[in-house]
């Protein structure tokens, strides 16, 4: 069960950074929704069958609790969103976007909305899954040595 959650675990994970550097690095217009779903339909499908105690069980389980939350479609659509710029730049004044320092400025007042719903969003799914907080489910180093 391990083995085959880690091969296909590893293709997506594969995947993703793949498209991501496409995305960030050369032009693309990959939408990464698609892989964070298929992550997220693994991750459902493995929950509860990886047993055993020793560390890669433990690790996988983590990762499993971790895909849970951030890979959750409401998570993905809007991280996604927050990820391209231009969903939030269309409307500033040429001036505001030649110069760094005003256009992030700019930038960042236009993203605090969808970045706090990510933030309460986050810690919804965490605390509906046990855990205290998406600090918790998100720090996977902390539970694995709880």
């Amino acid at each position: 069960m391990l083995n085959s959650f880690e091969e296909q675990y590893v293709q997506l994970r594969q995947r993703l950074q793949k498209e991501q550097w496409q995305n960030y690095f050369q032009g693309g217009q990959n939408d990464l929704t698609v892989i964070d779903g298929e992550i997220y339909t693994l991750a459902e499908y493995f929950e509860g069958k990886i047993k055993g105690q020793d560390r890669k069980s433990k690790i996988a389980r983590l990762w499993l609790a971790r895909e849970l939350v951030d890979k959750a479609p409401p998570v993905s659509v809007l991280r996604n969103r927050l990820d391209d710029f231009s969903n939030y730049d269309a409307d500033f004044p040429t001036p505001t976007k030649e110069d760094h320092w005003l256009y992030r400025r700019a930038l960042a007042q236009e993203m605090k909305g969808d970045v706090l719903d990510l933030m309460k969003l986050r810690d919804s799914l965490a605390v509906a899954r046990g855990y205290d907080s998406y600090s918790r489910v998100g720090a996977c180093g902390r539970l694995f040595f709880e």
